[in-house]
């Protein structure tokens, strides 16, 4: 889920129901018919380290639909529907009601963004009684970072990864 809707708080009802009405019907049938992911096999030690074995990359469906168990008619109506669905029309459902969900957030001003709006002090006024300013956060400049997850950012965060040279995988 953090993946998904990051660290932001939605403690609103109308946050909750755009959420669960998210998971109960796109990303549910997304994860389930579109998206395939791997599945361990096996760990193998090899003196300190761990090797690990994975299956082929399936979506949950050819899983099921590869099981015995499973029944044939359940099997038949999760196909006709996967027939029926648009991968790439679900995709852009999934981004707009992330965007709906989004903007529900309940986000906290930063100490930077509280700086950012405090009125003006003068030279020698004191915020306390110690005398010491009240300035919150990071005195560094920000640094910018061109894998910063802000939604704000132009570039994605694969933008960067996507120059580095292809890594190789040991066998």
């Amino acid at each position: 889920m953090r993946k998904l809707l990051g660290w932001d708080r939605y403690d609103t009802h109308e946050a909750v129901a755009a959420i669960n009405e998210l998971y109960g019907h796109e990303l549910r049938l997304w994860l389930n018919l579109f998206l395939p992911s791997v599945k361990l096999v096996k760990k193998v030690r090899v003196g300190s380290k761990v090797r690990r074995v994975y299956d082929a990359a399936r979506t949950p469906f050819e899983r099921v639909r590869e099981c015995a168990q499973t029944d044939a008619q359940k099997v038949a109506q999760l196909e006709q529907l996967r027939k029926c669905l648009d991968p790439f029309q679900m995709s852009r459902s999934i981004e707009r009601k992330l965007e709906r969900i989004s903007r529900l957030a309940n986000r906290r001003l930063s100490p930077q963004a509280l700086q950012e709006t405090a009125p003006e002090r003068t030279p020698g006024q004191q915020t306390n009684g110690s005398g010491k300013a009240a300035a919150l956060g990071n005195p560094a400049p920000p640094a910018g970072f061109p894998l910063s997850h802000s939604r704000n950012n132009k570039l994605s965060v694969t933008f960067p990864m996507s120059r580095q040279p292809q890594l190789r995988l040991h066998s």
